[in-house]
């Protein structure tokens, strides 16, 4: 958890602490102090702390609940659910989530199903996967795009996509 130290950085450590009953280990850089909670129970302390005291923090996932999202390509649109979970659950994986991807421009059904998995070893065997019931799958990680969308639909990427050549343009 990174909270932004706007005061004395040894001073709002002594505090949490005081207020977790625990000495915390920490790390101050660029202006902000990342403290590291190692239970779950001083994690939601210092959060009470935090919105008590009204601190700029940001909260990262803890290690233990991170889960593995992957897509599965290649079953029809029609495959049920709870076949694929039951499916999934004989080769031996333990899914906690499925579901079905939409397309959100034509609110139609993708052949794209997204599995939800806890993050471990052992879940990672999934992309190994090559057939569902009679299908031939895919198994992909979830791609979180990080960039903004872009329209393809300018003149310029229409003629770059149909092999026109066009001289290079600084912008």
């Amino acid at each position: 958890m990174v909270i932004d130290s706007q005061r004395n950085a040894t001073e709002l450590l002594d505090q949490l602490g005081k207020f977790c009953d625990t000495p915390l280990e920490r790390q101050y850089e660029n202006g902000k102090l990342r403290v590291f909670p190692v239970s779950a129970e001083e994690h939601r302390l210092i959060q009470k702390y935090i919105s008590d005291n009204k601190l700029r923090s940001h909260t990262f996932e803890m290690a233990h609940n991170k889960q593995l999202k992957v897509v599965i390509r290649g079953l029809p649109t029609d495959f049920d659910q709870e076949e694929l979970m039951s499916e999934l659950h004989s080769f031996g994986f333990k899914p906690t989530r499925i579901s079905l991807l939409r397309n959100s421009k034509t609110n139609t059904n993708m052949p794209l199903f997204l599995v939800t998995l806890p993050k471990c070893p052992e879940n990672q065997g999934i992309f190994n996967t090559k057939t569902i019931g009679f299908f031939r799958v895919v198994v992909e990680p979830l791609n979180k795009s990080t960039m903004p969308p872009q329209c393809y639909r300018s003149v310029r990427s229409s003629f770059i996509t149909l092999g026109f050549a066009l001289e290079h343009r600084s912008v």
